[in-house]
């Protein structure tokens, strides 16, 4: 199943979307990479319901910032995490050959 996004609301510095097809997993990571952001007020997301793969993540952001640049960025982080794991399991992996 395929990520959707639906932006359910914004307004200033705040955005609320809906993230359909993932859970707790990548959720839980979008909101500490957001929270790494200084400008990010607040960034939490709750599962309505456990039957559902659905989220509702909300962004609020200090003064009027761009929550969708945030997220852009918190975004990134993860890549750039992502990427740095696999490196370092490649290196283990192959130094572990004979």
């Amino acid at each position: 199943m395929r990520m959707k996004l639906k932006i359910l609301k914004q307004e200033g510095g705040f955005l609320e979307l809906e993230i359909e097809g993932e859970g707790h997993t990548f959720c839980n990571a979008l909101q500490d990479s957001l929270l790494k952001d200084e400008e990010v007020y607040l960034a939490g997301y709750a599962i309505p319901h456990p039957l559902e793969k659905k989220a509702i993540l909300q962004v609020r952001m200090k003064e009027e910032k761009n929550p969708l640049q945030a997220l852009v960025k918190a975004a990134e982080r993860l890549k750039a995490d992502a990427q740095a794991f696999m490196d370092a399991f490649q290196k283990a992996y192959d130094e572990r050959k004979p």
